[in-house]
């Protein structure tokens, strides 16, 4: 008898309509499913589906943080017009990442690190790291200028996955995009080939990939739309940072937005001395009108509450506390964390 697909797809529901329950029949039609688009393939190849069911179901690990509620595992950007800090932000974090130190008053998990500094000579990143007080550290690595192995879209991104799968480190830096690639970076389809392997690496090893890179001319802190080149690049990349800062001052503000993070707003500030960014806490004191300082006064005394516990300490309704609330996240004078189902909100370190 000739093949009928009407008459087989019949025959096949007769058979699983035996089967015991809605669950194994679910399951016999997706082991179905996917024969039938392998069998579809000549080369044995087929799309890598999933049931909604499986999806649902499944129990993920929870999100790597290089940085606490900063800078989560993926591939992220940090920029900002030239000269502002860029360089010695992302050194910052890696040295916390080397010596589990502190970054921004956020403690920093320790592992291993590559930075890959395409626009330093190795003396003047030695200085640079001497000044933050590096460890001697073997397990962490870095790439000077002139040492890079081409381009990334010619090699060096399968030599940095290597690497990676080697070295398992937690934090890659490059210093910056620009130095490490010669795509067209207006082009949406180049820049998108050059970041597809980095983030796909970062996320196999639940790492970060920090990539260094530029604002155009009308930066207005917004992180996304300030970066230079196309905007492939803030669709790919998971985390964006955007660093500001007027020239000659050492004050600057740090804007953090993500995929799995809200956006979030740094006041800081340069200490020369130990080339360090440090959260800012008299700019921060002094953007607090009254009725904010009334939700700092209630934390000083709690420590950490609920948005519905300051909201009946300051005697306002729920709704208006939770937008203060998180007006104040944004601009970096609370932090919160998740308890449950709902987030306590507390202060930072050395804001009063």
């Amino acid at each position: 008898m000739a093949y009928d697909p009407v008459i087989w797809c019949q025959r096949l529901e007769a058979l699983l309509a035996e089967l015991p329950d809605e669950r194994t029949r679910h399951r016999a039609r997706a082991a179905i499913h996917r024969t039938l688009l392998l069998s579809a393939n000549p080369d044995g190849e087929s799309l890598a589906v999933r049931s909604v069911e499986a999806l649902l179901t499944e129990r993920f690990p929870e999100m790597v943080w290089i940085v606490p509620e900063i800078l989560p595992s993926g591939l992220a950007l940090l920029a900002g017009r030239p000269k502002v800090g860029k360089s010695w932000l992302a050194l910052q974090f890696a040295q916390a990442v080397v010596t589990g130190g502190v970054v921004l008053d956020q403690p920093v998990p320790q592992g291993s690190i590559l930075y890959v500094a395409l626009e330093d000579a190795p003396r003047r990143l030695q200085e640079r790291m001497q000044k933050q007080g590096w460890p001697l550290d073997h397990s962490s690595h870095c790439i000077t200028l002139g040492d890079f192995p081409g381009t990334l879209e010619s090699g060096a991104s399968e030599q940095l996955a290597r690497l990676m799968e080697d070295c398992h480190y937690r934090l890659v830096v490059i210093d910056t995009f620009s130095r490490a690639t010669r795509c067209d970076q207006n082009d949406v389809s180049a820049v998108t080939a050059v970041l597809a392997p980095l983030q796909e690496m970062a996320h196999q090893h639940n790492a970060c990939v920090l990539l260094l890179d530029h604002h155009n001319k009308l930066a207005s802190e917004d992180a996304i739309r300030d970066i230079l080149g196309s905007t492939a690049k803030g669709a790919m990349c998971d985390t964006v940072m955007g660093l500001y800062r007027k020239y000659g001052e050492t004050t600057a503000r740090l804007v953090v937005i993500g995929r799995d993070i809200e956006e979030r707003k740094f006041n800081l500030e340069f200490d020369c001395t130990l080339g360090f960014w440090q959260s800012c806490a008299e700019a921060i004191a002094a953007q607090l009108s009254q009725r904010d300082q009334e939700i700092v006064d209630v934390l000083q005394q709690l420590s950490m509450a609920t948005a519905k516990q300051i909201a009946e300490a300051v005697r306002q309704d729920v709704s208006n506390t939770k937008r203060r609330l998180y007006n104040l996240v944004q601009a970096g004078a609370l932090q919160r964390k998740p308890v449950g189902k709902t987030y306590v909100y507390y202060l930072p370190d050395g804001v009063d």
